[in-house]
């Protein structure tokens, strides 16, 4: 039996909130949109970000800045930005990270790519972020992402701790040494067929969105519904909704049995991750 959130705060622990989309296209070609979702984000946080960090074209990440509202909608339209980084908050401890991805490298071939994840990881329970909080800036997260931008498919989860975290928000592994086999075996799969993620979605997380072309394909919001998803509703196009009452579900190993029949009903638009 996992804990629950209020377990957690009571004797002081921690954990995390991912919440990810992916991009259907380049969004630094919609500077507005993606302004519009970082300042939507950090109004949820309730605080502004420390630092931003840019990564450029030719590969490189560039030092640490002090952020600004003007900074970051500066490197947000320069357009040999491939990706902004905000880490931490002024006015909190809790561990922030907010990851913009804005374009795919030009000198890697449309062939070998996969597509790029936009997201927020945050840390909450006793000290840091109110897990209401956390949830609030997550949900926020992926309706901004679904009005402003053109977008694949996304999902928000919590984690147990900020590996884990990072790892499922970003695809790349952080440090997973020390993590479950179990984990390790499911994002193994998911990173060796990102190249799919064009066409379909990860999996079912506690809250979902399918961007409008896999929103058209799985039958829309009755179907959702007939399914047994939860809050169903559109955003220009998008389909989004959760799969359980409570974030904390899917904190239990036994998560995907709670889900298995908004799985079949989405199984054909999935990675079909064996684990």
């Amino acid at each position: 039996m996992h804990e629950t959130m209020s377990d957690k705060a009571k004797i002081g622990m921690t954990w995390y909130v991912a919440a990810f989309v992916y991009a259907a296209g380049e969004p630094g070609d919609n500077p507005v949109g993606i302004e519009k979702v970082m300042q939507e984000t950090i109004s949820a946080l309730g605080a502004m970000p420390r630092n931003i960090l840019r990564t450029s074209t030719g590969g490189k990440a560039g030092r640490f800045q002090r952020f600004t509202l003007d900074n970051c909608a500066t490197l947000i339209r320069d357009p040999q930005s491939v990706s902004l980084t905000m880490l931490s908050l002024q006015k909190s401890a809790a561990f922030v990270n907010l990851r913009l991805f804005l374009r795919h490298n030009p000198a890697v071939l449309m062939k070998f790519r996969s597509p790029k994840a936009l997201y927020v990881v945050m840390e909450c329970g006793g000290p840091m972020l109110a897990p209401t909080v956390a949830q609030y800036v997550a949900q926020s997260f992926l309706r901004t992402c679904a009005a402003e931008l053109s977008v694949l498919h996304g999902g928000v989860a919590a984690f147990p701790n900020r590996n884990q975290a990072l790892s499922e928000a970003a695809l790349t592994g952080i440090d997973l040494s020390n993590e479950p086999e179990s984990f390790e075996r499911r994002w193994d799969y998911d990173a060796r067929n990102s190249r799919s993620l064009w066409q379909k979605a990860r999996r079912v997380f506690w809250l979902n969105l399918l961007g409008p072309d896999l929103a058209q394909k799985v039958g829309g919001p009755a179907a959702a519904n007939a399914a047994g998803a939860m809050g169903v509703e559109e955003v220009q196009g998008s389909l989004i909704f959760a799969a359980t009452s409570n974030i904390e579900d899917s904190l239990d190993p036994h998560f995907s049995d709670k889900t298995s029949k908004l799985t079949e009903w989405l199984w054909p638009y999935l990675l079909q991750n064996p684990y």
